[in-house]
């Protein structure tokens, strides 16, 4: 009575608020209300009740109409208004399901529905324990797991590496040419860079491949070649050039400085291939020569550097983005890290001894070791089915209990070792039940809200579901006669389709032709197959016709067989032709969809009306669904308009 207390004093506090809130409402409004409002606000109102976004949460947080079992709180709060009404009207209609059976005596009192409280609640007060007590020291195991698999794997998956993006104006000292007939390396030199030794420094390459790697790298130096005819070659320039140059990188620096557009500037006056002018690009710093490379350390995003003197020019550098390496914390990413479930299982099984062992030790649980030495001999009085296996103040667990335990394994006591009973005693059910029950009483696990809310939940439907089967049983039933009357009015109801088992030659038709051609194409695909017909006099032979001509991926190897099927498998276009086969006939050609077909009646089913005895649950179903008021949606809609039920939204 004080459970049913309990819910009633909930109930009428919510009720309060509602009204207080909503004393001006009159009429539902068209919109969603803020169902995630931490304050009251009213979905529903009755004779003497009301129904808020609070009742609401707090009830899908146990339970949720049969068609949504499947969904979270938020996935219904986000539904369509109409289905959000249809779940208000649903839980409504249980509060005053319950508050019927209540003023008609169904009480959580009733033996049965005590009976089935008392199991749900030991079990909720058992997984409450579990989550407050076991799960904690579980997860500590568990997050020294995840640690270590996230200190060995940080470098690599959880490491996230330097990004960076450089714009550059670059100013070459090197000059492409074209070799000539009887040219060397040091005639070239000579020419062009006014200076024999220069010949050292001829490059055979891509432009971008040196001045974006240090000398190190470099692997095409022409030197170590022969020379040929037409071959192009990247050769320094001469000491003016090189002054010149000078010049224009410093004068394109003041230009830079002054506010002028960088990229616009690289696309005028850069050495680079006009198309790679304007590009970022992400350097390897680790294979960029220093100035450069220092430049590029120390620099943030949008600095720009001096006219920079490399290996192979001058170069104006602008960092255009920059990102450093990051670690991702380990409080970022443990949720995306997976643990062996071995390590899991191992994890939770050591917690379980551990704490049974602490709660064997505080609640002085005592295993009657002699007793599980002893065989058992029926008619020896030294152990019967009423001999204490293990005790504690107010708790016995006997051999009887112990022998049902073990039960499902299919041994006997006798077939059990002393440590195997031993390791079954300390986890049996009863045992593992009292233990936890202690503990979790002595931390006031059972008055928490969680469990209290649970239990009262699960009452509530426990009565609701006992008072409609009581109003079930008031209903006069139907007699067997009337059952058989409708079940013979409605036989096309209950009637199972024929079948027919039939066999296909195609040709397919290509889809692609003009129509015209497609049209051809069809007509000769009927003349092969009428041609096929004529030839086909058993039904072996269509069989063998089928794997050898059929174009029928599908079926050709099994003869054409399409298997048993229901007549209007294809649509109605392929029904008229089965309906005018008999057993053994073979259809004219006819074109369905993409492909030319002839169709080989195998055998037919005909229509079979169910037995009544087999369909008599579906009837009796379908009878009461037939008389006005009797559905439960019916009833559903009568009592809320007795009790003056209203939407508010």
């Amino acid at each position: 009575m004080n459970r049913i207390i309990r819910i009633m004093l909930v109930a009428a506090t919510f009720a309060t608020q509602a009204h207080l809130l909503s004393a001006q409402e009159t009429s539902a409004t068209t919109t969603m209300p803020d169902l995630r409002s931490s304050s009251p606000v009213v979905l529903a109102t009755w004779n003497n009740g009301s129904f808020t976004n609070i009742d609401l949460s707090s009830t899908l947080h146990f339970r949720k109409p049969a068609s949504m079992q499947n969904l979270d709180e938020d996935s219904i709060y986000t539904m369509p208004v109409e289905d959000v009404r249809e779940v208000v009207r649903d839980l409504a209609y249980e509060q005053l399901l319950y508050r019927k059976a209540l003023a008609d005596g169904v009480t959580s009192s009733l033996p049965d529905i005590k009976a089935r409280l008392r199991n749900f609640d030991d079990l909720t007060l058992a997984k409450i324990y579990y989550d407050a007590v076991f799960m904690p020291r579980i997860n500590k195991l568990q997050e020294a797991d995840l640690l270590a698999i996230y200190e060995a794997d940080k470098a690599t998956r959880y490491t996230i590496p330097e990004i960076l993006k450089v714009q550059e104006i670059w100013f070459s000292n090197y000059k492409p040419h074209t070799v000539a007939e009887g040219e060397t390396l040091e005639s070239i030199a000579k020419e062009i860079s006014g200076n024999a030794e220069a010949s050292k420094r001829i490059l055979r390459d891509d432009v971008l491949h040196y001045y974006r790697q240090a000398p190190t790298a470099e692997s095409g130096k022409s030197r170590t070649f022969p020379l040929k005819a037409g071959e192009e070659l990247l050769v320094p320039v001469s000491k003016d050039e090189e002054t010149s140059q000078k010049i224009k990188a410093d004068e394109t620096l003041k230009k830079v400085r002054s506010g002028e557009d960088f990229l616009a500037l690289a696309g005028k006056v850069s050495d680079a291939p006009e198309k790679r002018r304007e590009e970022s690009f992400m350097p390897d710093i680790a294979t960029v020569e220093a100035p450069l490379s220092e430049f590029l350390k120390a620099g943030k995003k949008g600095d720009v550097s001096e006219v920079l003197v490399g290996t192979h020019g001058r170069h104006i550098l602008k960092i255009a983005d920059k990102l450093s390496t990051t670690v991702l914390p380990f409080d970022e990413v443990k949720g995306k890290i997976l643990i062996p479930s071995d390590n899991q299982e191992k994890h939770a099984a050591t917690i379980r001894i551990q704490v049974m062992k602490e709660l064997s030790e505080k609640y002085k649980l005592v295993i009657n070791s002699d007793n599980l030495k002893r065989k058992f001999i029926p008619g020896d009085r030294s152990l019967t089915t009423g001999s204490v296996i293990a005790s504690a103040p107010d708790f016995k667990y006997t051999l009887a209990e112990f022998m049902r335990d073990i039960e499902p394994t299919m041994k006997s006591y006798d077939e059990l070792s002393f440590d195997e009973r031993l390791e079954w005693v300390q986890n049996a059910p009863a045992v593992v039940r009292f233990l936890i029950q202690k503990d979790a009483e002595a931390r006031n696990l059972d008055q928490s809200p969680e469990y209290r809310d649970a239990v009262a939940s699960k009452e509530l439907m426990e009565i609701v579901g006992e008072y409609m089967r009581q109003q079930q049983a008031k209903i006069t039933p139907v007699s067997d006669a009337e059952l058989r009357d409708f079940y013979q009015k409605n036989i096309d109801r209950y009637t199972q389709s024929g079948k027919v088992t039939v066999r296909e030659i195609t040709k397919r038709v290509n889809q692609s032709q003009t129509p015209a051609a497609r049209a051809k194409a069809t007509e000769k695909a009927k003349e092969e197959l009428m041609a096929l017909r004529k030839n086909i006099k058993t039904a072996e032979d269509f069989e063998q016709v089928a794997r050898r001509e059929s174009q029928s991926i599908a079926t050709r190897s099994r003869g054409g067989l399409i298997g048993e099927v229901a007549p209007d498998f294809r649509g109605p276009s392929v029904r008229n032709v089965i309906d005018q086969l008999k057993p053994g006939e073979i259809s004219a050609p006819f074109l369905y969809g993409t492909e030319v077909q002839m169709l080989k009646m195998d055998a037919r089913t005909p229509s079979v009306a169910k037995p009544f005895e087999e369909v008599a649950k579906q009837v009796r179903n379908d009878y009461n669904k037939s008389i006005p008021g009797q559905t439960e949606a019916a009833k559903r809609e009568a009592m809320l308009k007795e009790e003056g039920f209203t939407l508010k939204f």
